[in-house]
């Protein structure tokens, strides 16, 4: 029986299960070694009713987790200790707008979440309404979501009318600034080619202390550091052998009804996390759904790999809060768990 810790279930078993049956060789690098240990985790809401697809997570300044449920297409928020508190509905009612959340971010004291129509809705940290600010501009599949602490909001993704991927909107909407290409395709003048390139575009983002944006490309592998408002990248990793391009192989044909249907592969293999860590380390989180896998990876400021493993779980990474715990996903059948993490990393010689 597991360990309970306020009616939730604390899985400590550790990184190595599911290493037996895995056919693919452990992608574990750098001179350390890290473990990833869970905080607690839960698949219950408030009401009762399972997590069905976690599309966001975020971090509140008390320490309470907020977690997009898709299929629910609400939030809901747990306590630090893992317990659920309440769901968040966007109903139209009581003068709050009918939206569907997409992602959420902290945003200084409050929270911000961007819905499915290309707005940013600003919430108190018990989740009531509070305005509504729609962007000038759609971005398509985003990726990466941040309220900045000037008030203005960074969104990754792709769009129809430009080539880059990063996009910095003012606190009115207004596009403010565009950075950093789209990834290139293979064959670059098709149709398909121009579509997949704005939907792979983009990747996650973290605000690190002094300002400065860590950009992970979704794929290929790529880690950025950003100033603001300088949108020339330091480049800190990039490994194409680990986690390739997936531009040409964002979608498959299939025969349906006699015809032949190109249908997007939304879950492709990318990096979902990237964090500044308490110590001012960067972790990178990438997630492979069809190995069912993790990739967990730490790097000093200056892009020197610290540790690199493979983790037996389909963890995505979303938040870190000030103490170095991270808000994780993890999708498990036809439903989810949501969770907090630690890493543990043990020193080894350069």
């Amino acid at each position: 029986m597991s360990p309970k810790l306020n009616g939730i279930g604390l899985w400590l078993i550790g990184v190595a299960i599911g290493s037996a049956c895995n056919p693919h060789p452990e992608r574990r690098a750098g001179p350390g070694e890290l473990d990833v240990v869970d905080v607690w985790s839960t698949s219950r809401r408030s009401s009762g009713a399972e997590f069905s697809t976690i599309q966001g997570m975020a971090i509140s300044v008390r320490g309470e987790v907020w977690a997009v449920d898709g299929r629910a297409g609400d939030i809901e928020i747990l306590f630090d200790t893992g317990r659920p508190r309440k769901a968040v509905r966007f109903d139209g009612f009581g003068g709050v707008p009918e939206f569907t959340p997409l992602h959420v971010a902290r945003y200084a004291d409050r929270m911000v979440v961007l819905d499915t129509r290309n707005a940013i809705h600003i919430l108190d940290a018990d989740g009531y309404y509070l305005g509504t600010t729609p962007l000038r501009t759609m971005v398509l599949n985003p990726k990466g979501f941040a309220g900045l602490p000037d008030g203005s909001f960074l969104v990754t993704g792709g769009s129809v009318d430009s080539d880059r991927s990063i996009f910095r909107f003012d606190s009115t909407g207004q596009l403010e600034v565009a950075w950093h290409s789209i990834p290139r395709a293979a064959n670059p003048e098709s149709n398909r080619a121009f579509s997949n390139a704005r939907m792979v575009a983009g990747g996650p983002i973290g605000v690190a202390r002094d300002g400065s944006i860590l950009y992970s490309e979704a794929a290929p592998h790529r880690i950025l550091r950003f100033g603001i408002p300088d949108t020339i990248g330091n480049l800190l990793a990039a490994d194409e052998a680990l986690l390739p391009p997936i531009v040409n192989d964002f979608d498959a044909a299939r025969q349906i009804d006699g015809e032949t249907v190109w249908l997007p592969r939304w879950d492709f293999p990318r990096s979902t996390g990237v964090f500044e860590m308490p110590d001012g380390r960067v972790v990178n989180v990438i997630t492979l759904p069809e190995e069912r896998v993790s990739i967990w990876e730490v790097y000093e400021p200056d892009g020197t790999l610290v540790a690199r493993r493979d983790v037996y779980r389909m963890f995505r990474a979303w938040a870190i809060d000030t103490d170095g715990a991270i808000a994780v996903s993890e999708r498990i059948g036809g439903r989810s768990r949501v969770g907090l993490v630690r890493l543990e990393i043990r020193e080894g010689e350069p």
